[in-house]
């Protein structure tokens, strides 16, 4: 009686789990997110539609690691491949750092994270992976979660800081191996607001005399979604948010900052920290701050070089622009890449080879079909 009951709930929300899968999160206006083991299959119902999915392979792709003296193996995670099969066909999703969700067979499906890649290294290691993939889905047209959800900085402009970490990618620190949980955007301290991202009620706030961390604050909303910002300084959160306060989406919650381990102490890299979760669920924020910025603001695209790269003397790299994105009614035209070394290059994905151990910035130049340019740029490191 208990599987008919949860299969009819299912159902009534327009999606049907097979006894195959593990459903992780099935809220109405938001992307439905499930987890497979290679041989299972989910069948999926939306808008008068359904499709059978079956996760058939999971093979990833790895990038030296000589920092940390806790990796045997010397490598780190770069990418992975997720075969699936929709309806009977073969399709390959990829699961990297700023990939957004990729339309297939008529839905926008998108990696979450892989089991091996969530639960590897020495920092915030994911043990709430059931299965092999977590996958979230929408339908093609459909926003990635509710419209009216913000982005968290008010008058940001996207890449404008060399400091950025992003969901999934290695964060550059010293010695350990630490996959980031959440968006960093690197801010100059006291200086932008913070908004709230949707309508919720705070449970954790630093608020009156700090938490001796990073002053996370944290907002929940009436389906058990829930933010967490950190790194603002004390002074500049809004005196109102204690436990229990109600935010709107939009509010100004306070302003950039600084503060690390009780103090103010982000000297090198202060930034907004911004993660997402579902009760003991972290979901990746990417796909739904991109869509938010782009309604916030009047980019017409977001060039991607890349982020950190990772590589040895004499070993072959990517520059890969692919992942840059183009407002819908938009068309990015030419791919620029402008060299430390000198010479430009006009290909999307350019092999690249650096005999010399240090750090080196790739620039990366997209022109659109209306004449507007965008740049980002790649750090990569050997």
């Amino acid at each position: 009686m208990i599987g008919r009951l949860i299969w009819v709930g299912f159902f009534f929300l327009g999606w049907i789990a097979t006894p195959f899968c593990t459903i992780v999160m099935d809220l109405a206006g938001w992307p439905t997110v499930f987890e497979l083991d290679c041989g299972e299959t989910i069948s999926l119902q939306r808008n008068g539609k359904s499709w059978q999915i079956e996760l058939v392979d999971v093979a990833h792709q790895f990038q030296p690691d000589y920092r940390s003296a806790n990796n045997a193996d010397q490598k780190v995670f770069s990418q992975a491949q997720v075969v699936l099969r929709i309806d009977g066909e073969l399709r390959v999703l990829k699961f990297r750092p700023y990939q957004m969700p990729q339309e297939h067979d008529g839905l926008r499906l998108y990696v979450e994270m892989t089991k091996s890649w969530g639960e590897h290294g020495d920092l915030a290691t994911m043990t709430d992976l059931q299965k092999e993939v977590r996958l979230s889905a929408v339908c093609e047209g459909e926003p990635w979660g509710p419209e009216m959800v913000r982005f968290p900085i008010a008058r940001y402009r996207w890449r404008s800081s060399l400091y950025a970490n992003t969901w999934a990618a290695l964060v550059p620190t010293k010695d350990t191996i630490y996959y980031h949980k959440g968006e960093d955007y690197g801010v100059m301290p006291d200086r932008l607001d913070v908004l709230s991202f949707f309508d919720g009620t705070v449970f954790k706030t630093p608020l009156p005399k700090g938490d001796g961390e990073s002053n996370g604050l944290c907002i929940r909303n009436e389906n058990g979604l829930w933010i967490r910002y950190a790194h603002m300084n004390l002074e500049t959160i809004r005196p109102h948010l204690l436990d229990s306060a109600s935010v709107s989406s939009g509010d100004i919650l306070g302003k950039t900052g600084c503060t690390w381990q009780g103090t103010k102490s982000q000297h090198s890299d202060p930034h907004l920290h911004f993660d997402l979760n579902y009760k003991e669920t972290h979901l990746s924020p990417y796909p739904y701050l991109v869509e938010a910025y782009l309604r916030d603001y009047p980019d017409n695209a977001l060039p991607v070089a890349g982020g950190y790269i990772f590589g040895s003397p004499g070993e072959l790299l990517e520059l890969n622009a692919s992942r840059s994105i183009a407002r819908p009614g938009r068309k990015i035209v030419s791919y620029q890449w402008v060299l430390h070394k000198g010479g430009v290059r006009k290909v999307q994905v350019l092999p690249q080879e650096y005999t010399k151990p240090g750090f080196y910035a790739e620039e990366l130049q997209i022109r659109l079909d209306d004449g507007s340019e965008y740049r980002d740029i790649a750090q990569v490191r050997i």
